[in-house]
């Protein structure tokens, strides 16, 4: 009962979330979750929403992959600044630099640091209730 409950929470955050890899990976925890129901008992309603949560995650998926094909944008071509000779020898000077060790590990300090905060934050969103109607359920 706790996991067809928890696949039905899952599913409707999905519905509600606005960015498209959370709502996938939302909808991927209500199929997980949903799975595990049916699969504790001979339960209809667990084995319907199973599909529901497949034909769900194929929408998001396709969604996702029409997003990503579409082209991007070249960039513009930097324009130098008059005085300044910064050309294609500069950029492959910067290319082959090497790190100490020390600066390496200060890199990896501040990627765990952005991810922990981009963590703290979507947990937060979730978290957060939702604005308009108020549901008493």
């Amino acid at each position: 009962w706790e996991a067809f409950v928890r696949g039905n929470a899952a599913f409707a955050k999905s519905e509600a979330a606005e960015q498209l890899d959370l709502r996938i990976a939302l909808a991927e925890d209500a199929l997980a979750a949903w799975r595990t129901a049916a699969m504790t008992r001979d339960w209809p309603e667990a084995r319907r929403n199973v599909e529901r949560g497949l034909l769900r995650l194929q929408q998001l998926y396709e969604k996702r992959s029409g997003k990503e094909r579409k082209p991007p944008e070249p960039a513009p071509p930097p324009v130098p600044e008059p005085g300044r000779e910064d050309g294609p020898e500069t950029e492959a000077k910067l290319e082959k630099g090497e790190l100490q060790e020390q600066q390496v590990l200060r890199l990896l300090d501040l990627v765990r640091e952005k991810e922990r905060r981009k963590l703290a934050e979507r947990r937060a969103r979730l978290g957060a209730p939702e604005a308009g109607v108020e549901r008493d359920w």
